[in-house]
């Protein structure tokens, strides 16, 4: 699921807005020269692998992960137009947080979501009756090869 609440800021509401920053049309855009923040809180925890994606204008745009500060993980930092997929491990709990001080400057999209790991999954190896033959292989990676079984079943769990 996704972490973000209103990424296609379709309103005016959940970022917490910085000097500049503005909602409108679809988009939150940075107007002006000072260098200012646009924030959603609390959607990042510590040592958490997570995916995020935006688009951007050609503008330079910074964003980051966790509490300002020496921990912010530095997500992306360019100015070339488009949409940004960028997986990424954060280091600190907090917010995710875009920062820029470009007038024009624009960010859409917005989605955050966790990365599950080969530990999130369980992988259970069944005979031909259904019956569980093994079940040892939680957060393991690479093939399995057992002489008799009917098939491998990956349970997802809930995020």
């Amino acid at each position: 699921p996704d972490l973000i609440t209103n990424g296609t800021f379709s309103t005016d509401s959940d970022w917490s807005k910085g000097t500049g920053w503005e909602i409108s049309g679809g988009r939150a855009t940075h107007v002006g020269t000072t260098a200012s923040n646009l924030t959603q809180s609390g959607v990042v925890d510590a040592a958490t692998d997570y995916r995020v994606t935006f688009d951007q204008s050609d503008d330079f745009v910074s964003v980051y992960l966790g509490t300002p500060g020496p921990n912010w993980v530095l997500v992306s930092n360019t100015d070339k137009p488009g949409t940004r997929v960028i997986d990424v491990t954060s280091d600190s709990a907090g917010d995710l947080i875009f920062r820029s001080n470009i007038d024009g400057g624009w960010v859409d999209n917005v989605s955050l979501q966790e990365m599950l790991s080969s530990a999130d999954y369980t992988v259970s190896v069944r005979d031909a009756t259904g019956n569980a033959v093994d079940t040892g292989y939680a957060g393991q990676s690479g093939t399995i090869a057992l002489p008799e079984f009917s098939g491998i079943a990956l349970r997802t769990p809930a995020v």
